[in-house]
């Protein structure tokens, strides 16, 4: 009641039979990449904290999401990238004058 306990602290596994056991989408609005969770195998342990167990759990989460984060940004560049490339061959055609 008195809002000191305000995290939560949890583990879980995904669930690879099947679909996808979660996904990936950018919200445009907030410019942010947010992680779905569809399919979850087993929960280890949920904890109502003030402070969570394991400081460096967010880094360790953190760092495998970054990878899909990244794989999704050079995902959003490419039509990007491609159009440069093209823009770029067009300007180097010998063209008659």
């Amino acid at each position: 009641r008195s809002g000191v306990i305000n995290q939560c602290s949890f583990a879980f596994s995904l669930d690879y039979n099947g679909d996808e056991p979660d996904e990936w989408r950018i919200n445009e609005n907030e410019d942010i990449y947010e992680r779905r969770i569809n399919r979850i195998h087993r929960i280890y342990d949920i904890s109502l904290v003030t402070t969570p167990a394991y400081s460096d759990t967010a880094a360790v989460v953190g760092a495998r999401s970054m990878e899909k984060v990244e794989e999704m940004k050079e995902q959003r560049s490419a039509p990007t990238d491609e159009i440069l490339k093209i823009e770029l061959e067009l300007l180097s055609l010998d063209l008659p004058e």
